[in-house]
């Protein structure tokens, strides 16, 4: 008897302790994109060297900035005008997790306009760089991370698969935890 309550105690406290782990792995991946801002993105055309998502926003107000707008406005606002997005997006979803409220669209937006930074903007970009790639990677794995919160709930929801919802809320960081009540 003794030892199933320590079992279950010590089981207790592990997923708590994994529930912390995910749920500020979760916030640092919201952090993620707003940090490669400032990493290499893309190569312009007719560029020497590749240009990050800041420096990206500053062709806005750079000489060569007619020069995009003038082989392509549609791609030259893609390319301008989409880290801006990401960044405003990136914000919004890390203070939705910061208060620990889901936040279904948020990653998907990301996700969608890295992706259309990486592949819409062919006309004035020749490559990406890592610093897009890493913003499209978290991006995904929120993503990711987003609908399976939303499998959780819908099984708690439903009263199924008890064992699952429940190991989910843990992977998700979605379970409960005591910071301290010993």
């Amino acid at each position: 008897m003794m030892r199933e309550r320590n079992r279950t105690r010590t089981y207790g406290r592990n997923s708590e302790l994994a529930t912390l782990i995910m749920r500020l792995a979760a916030f640092v991946a919201t952090i993620i994109p707003l940090v490669a801002l400032a990493a290499p993105w893309v190569r312009v055309d007719g560029s020497q060297e590749a240009v990050s998502g800041v420096g990206s926003i500053a062709l806005l107000v750079s000489p060569m900035s007619e020069y995009l707008f003038t082989v392509s406005p549609l791609h030259a606002a893609i390319l301008t005008v989409g880290p801006i997005l990401i960044g405003l997006l990136a914000t919004i979803t890390s203070y939705n997790y910061w208060r620990r409220r889901s936040i279904i669209w948020g990653p998907p937006a990301i996700l969608g306009v890295a992706l259309v930074i990486a592949y819409g903007a062919t006309d004035l970009v020749n490559g990406y760089e890592f610093g897009l790639a890493t913003v499209i990677v978290a991006s995904a794995l929120l993503t990711l991370h987003q609908i399976t919160i939303r499998v959780q709930v819908l099984l708690r929801r439903k009263a199924k698969m008890p064992q699952l919802y429940r190991r989910l809320a843990v992977i998700t960081g979605m379970g409960h935890y005591r910071w301290s009540e010993q």
